[in-house]
């Protein structure tokens, strides 16, 4: 059976997905499918042959005994919310990340933790940097914004289901870096603390990125911890929390290379 309606009732149901991720989610684009599909269970698959590409193909017949159902080109325009031309649509079942998952090889761990985002496409470009250095795990805490937001695995590039990832509140994640024994250090646009190049991150450390309007809360604000801050030019006096990020973890990432070539 091909579905033909926009009213069809799976139809309806995948569009309710896009404003509340609770036991499913929808990933679009052959790409982002396949990293979904080596953490996640695939429940359903929705396919337009006319705008199928042969990595979308190769995807579907990978997984015959998933349910399977064509649309035609005006019903998947309903589905997809970004202008691909691969014709694929899967909806997955959403998973739990608790910090009990987090293992670390080493001994001296860098985390990259983020507090209350509010824009998908920060908290996506902060997904890619956190694999691009090889930090060890990435903590979202207190993240009204779904994780499974589409505009989230976008801006990932779907790197969102490759990594290490725990979703906690401040409370569960202060406690956790305690029993770790991992150093937390925030990241202020005040010029207060150290400059970020300054800082060593080559021991176990946790950089915390606040809310792009507010940056963190009061639950981290009181806790004194040591700041690092990226220093500007003026009349700017704050860069976008991405860019923040990429800037402090490269430079995290150059000091931890550079340790391992010396020792």
């Amino acid at each position: 059976m091909v579905i033909s309606s926009r009213q069809n009732h799976r139809i309806k149901h995948i569009n309710r997905l896009r404003q509340q991720q609770v036991d499913q989610f929808i990933v679009e684009g052959a790409k982002e499918i396949s990293q979904a599909l080596s953490r996640f269970e695939v429940e359903e698959f929705y396919y337009c042959p006319s705008l199928f590409s042969d990595e979308a193909k190769k995807i579907i017949d990978s997984y015959p005994d998933v349910p399977c159902y064509e649309v035609t080109p005006y019903v998947y325009q309903r589905l997809a919310v970004r202008d691909n031309r691969e014709g694929l649509v899967a909806i997955f079942a959403c998973r739990q990340f608790p910090l009990s998952e987090l293992k670390f090889s080493t001994d001296s761990p860098l985390l990259v933790i983020c507090q209350q985002l509010q824009k998908p496409g920060n908290l996506g470009a902060i997904i890619r940097t956190t694999l691009a250095v090889a930090a060890d795990a990435l903590i979202v805490i207190d993240q009204k914004m779904s994780i499974y937001n589409a505009n989230v695995i976008r801006a990932s590039l779907g790197y969102l289901f490759r990594v290490p990832l725990a979703v906690a509140n401040s409370v569960e994640v202060f406690e956790f870096l305690e029993q770790q024994q991992i150093t937390p250090v925030v990241v202020d646009a005040n010029p207060t603390g150290v400059i970020y190049s300054e800082y060593n991150f080559c021991s176990a450390t946790a950089v915390i990125f606040g809310s792009e309007a507010e940056g963190l809360s009061n639950f981290w604000r009181q806790k004194k911890f040591r700041s690092i801050y990226i220093p500007m030019s003026q009349p700017v006096d704050a860069l976008n929390v991405a860019v923040c990020a990429g800037i402090i973890l490269y430079e995290a990432r150059r000091q931890i290379l550079g340790k391992k070539l010396d020792g």
